[in-house]
């Protein structure tokens, strides 16, 4: 029954150790470990994980290369890196509300339909936006982490601080997406439509932070590929 609060109390040593001499006690703790480690629904999750990572990859892969090919020698590399950049900057803007839907109905048949994510952002417009920002600003400090390699003893610490940043993001778009998921009609056009300004600053914001950390990351080019705010792929590729 450990809590945080136990970690920050000295005095719960005490009870631990009574409750350690009490007859049964240790048949409590194994029934009690194993009862949580089931209700975690480990390869559950892991099914639902993999099926969102790969789908989010088939759709990344393909601006995150163009923007890769902007460096190479030719005279076109510059145009083709630019659209692989605004391609980039508009699957952010539907790539969270996919893998929340993903997660929620627990298939891949929503990776493909772009229309449904669009009718929910219909329904709770601010509510999603502000998700959607939280989702691509969040993730803009992560980048600064990879300016020098980590040592693999160490790669703990950038992990810890990728899930502080990262999840209450996606806890706020579990949020949202569940509000749209409550109505049945379009918000009045003056949400609609207002709630789209902060999206096209918050992306290309983002867009052009992943485009510095391949200047700035240890794994160069590579680093493009590592796109925190989809969780794609962990935080450090040596992990």
């Amino acid at each position: 029954g450990a809590r945080g609060r136990h970690f920050l109390w000295p005095f719960h040593l005490l009870w631990f150790w009574r409750a350690s001499r009490t007859p049964g006690a240790f048949g409590r703790a194994r029934d009690a470990t194993l009862g949580f480690l089931v209700s975690m629904r480990l390869p559950y999750h892991w099914w639902l994980g993999l099926r969102v990572f790969l789908g989010t990859l088939f759709w990344l892969v393909f601006p995150v290369t163009l923007m890769a090919i902007g460096h190479a020698p030719i005279p076109v590399a510059p145009v083709i890196g630019f659209i692989g950049a605004a391609w980039l900057a508009a699957m952010a803007l539907y790539i969270p509300i996919i893998q929340a839907r993903m997660a929620m109905l627990n298939s891949i048949r929503p990776m493909f339909e772009w229309r449904e994510a669009t009718r929910a952002y219909l329904r709770a417009p601010w509510s999603i936006s502000l998700a959607l920002v939280a989702s691509l600003l969040s993730a803009i400090p992560l980048y600064l982490l990879k300016v020098e390699a980590v040592p693999d003893e160490a790669l703990w610490l950038p992990s810890l601080l990728f899930a502080v940043f990262i999840f209450p993001a996606r806890l706020l778009m579990g949020l949202a997406l569940g509000a749209a998921e409550h109505r049945r009609h379009s918000s009045h056009w003056a949400f609609r439509w207002s709630g789209r300004l902060p999206l096209v600053p918050a992306a290309a914001l983002y867009v052009l932070f992943v485009f510095l950390s391949q200047y700035i990351s240890w794994s160069g080019i590579a680093g493009l590929y590592e796109q925190h705010a989809f969780l794609l792929p962990v935080p450090h590729g040596g992990m």
